[in-house]
């Protein structure tokens, strides 16, 4: 199973935040990062924060560990040391949180909401190499209630996903809903087609918990489940992560669900040609056991209708399918290997991560579609990577290299047949 997280982190990340908000120096990130408004920043600070705030950016540009705080509304660039009321130019709370959330840390970034004659906006704080931080405040994110209203099927039949469905008596918000139409609207024709009949099951009200984790959405595949080749589990996906986090840069952000979603997309990108064969072999070796219970059990031999030399003749193409699928069932995905070789795969883009190889694909893969920018200041290797379809190529499952070949021909020829029919060059 392979999940997002969104509210509890391992202790390391526990201790990192309680560091940061406390004041202390921590050194434990290196290099470009892209840290999260969850652990790093929390909800939007207060004007009560402001002189704690204060205090501590300036003790650390005292010690030469900053060299100065800038914030840009979109009209004018000030210091944020300066604070006049009567002008209207001291910096709202919230851009002091996120400079100093990014404070201990150089070459990172960090987005979230400020609020500005009380509409929130999007913004970002970034440190830069010499030591500058820069607040850059956006437009107001994107409000899920704005948005057209969606059905469950509609998105089977826009997507070509499974069915989206609710179990254990739940039922899709419209909020979920939306959020799934703009995540699953980042994707390429390419990435769809990896996601193609993927159910989208709505599970009981709570959180899933994994240890110190809870989730918001999760892929599960396991032999016996409801869907054994695969499903996007969606657990409340919660008004308060969204009303207090975003994700993108400060002029296109979205509410922080659309992150959670393009997370889990990018783990089944990456898992669901694997998924299948995983179905396969499974299905294989449950055959090849009936095979070998069907020699010692009359009635079995009658239900299979089958001749012995059928049988025996069956059973040795199994066993050749299974022991070649065997290697690559039990392989990484070929998608996440290609991925592990690029610079910057390990230690990843974000602290979560650095948990595993498969957390850092998915967030990159999320960073690629939400902040594309930002991808590409702190891994231009593995931008380059999404942005010329490489991850599409490292597939080579020659069932899914087939498949995706012929459609792209179709494509291309119903796309020509439409620029000669444009032309005039074509008949009706």
């Amino acid at each position: 199973m392979y999940c997002h997280p969104v509210v509890f982190r391992y202790a390391l990340w526990i201790a990192i935040c309680l560091a940061v908000q406390s004041g202390c120096h921590t050194t434990s990130l290196s290099g470009p990062i892209k840290l999260r408004g969850l652990e790093f920043v929390g909800p939007p600070a207060v004007e009560a924060q402001r002189s704690e705030l204060k205090e501590s950016l300036q003790g650390r540009l005292a010690e030469g560990r900053i060299r100065a705080v800038w914030w840009d509304d979109g009209h004018t660039r000030r210091d944020a040391f300066v604070y006049d009321d009567s002008s209207g130019q001291s910096p709202p709370p919230e851009v002091l949180q996120l400079a100093e959330a990014v404070a201990p840390y150089p070459l990172s970034e960090v987005e979230g909401v400020v609020l500005i004659e009380g509409e929130r906006h999007a913004a970002s704080a970034r440190h830069g190499a010499d030591g500058t931080i820069e607040v850059l405040i956006g437009d107001p994110p994107i409000r899920w209630d704005d948005q057209p209203r969606v059905e469950p099927e509609e998105l089977s039949a826009r997507f070509g996903i499974g069915p989206v469905i609710g179990i254990d008596g739940r039922n899709w918000s419209q909020a979920e809903l939306r959020a799934i139409v703009a995540a699953l609207s980042l994707l390429s024709a390419d990435e769809l087609r990896l996601l193609q009949g993927l159910p989208f099951v709505r599970r009981d009200k709570k959180s899933e918990k994994f240890g110190l984790f809870r989730h918001f959405a999760s892929i599960s595949y396991a032999e016996g489940a409801l869907y054994p080749s695969g499903s996007l589990q969606f657990f409340d996906l919660g008004s308060s992560l969204d009303e207090h986090y975003i994700a993108g840069p400060p002029n296109r952000a979205v509410p922080y669900s659309c992150h959670v979603l393009v997370h889990e997309f990018g783990h089944a990108v990456a898992r669901m040609p694997h998924m299948a064969l995983i179905e396969r072999h499974n299905e294989n070796l449950k055959m090849y056991r009936i095979l070998i219970a069907a020699e010692t059990a009359p009635v079995l031999r009658r239900k299979l209708s089958m001749t012995r030399a059928e049988r025996m003749k069956l059973r040795k193409q199994i066993e050749a399918e299974v022991k070649a699928s065997q290697k690559i069932v039990e392989d990484i995905p070929p998608m996440e290997r290609a991925y592990g070789e690029l610079p910057g795969a390990l230690p990843g883009p974000t602290p979560y991560a650095r948990r595993k190889l498969s957390e850092s694909f998915a967030e990159s893969f999320a960073l690629y579609h939400i902040d594309p920018d930002a991808l590409q200041r702190i891994a231009p290797e593995i931008f380059e990577w999404f942005d010329s379809g490489q991850h599409i190529e490292s597939i080579d499952y020659p069932d899914w290299t087939q498949v995706r070949d012929e459609l792209r021909r179709l494509e291309l020829e119903s796309s020509q047949l439409d620029e000669a029919a444009a032309g005039g060059e074509v008949n009706p």
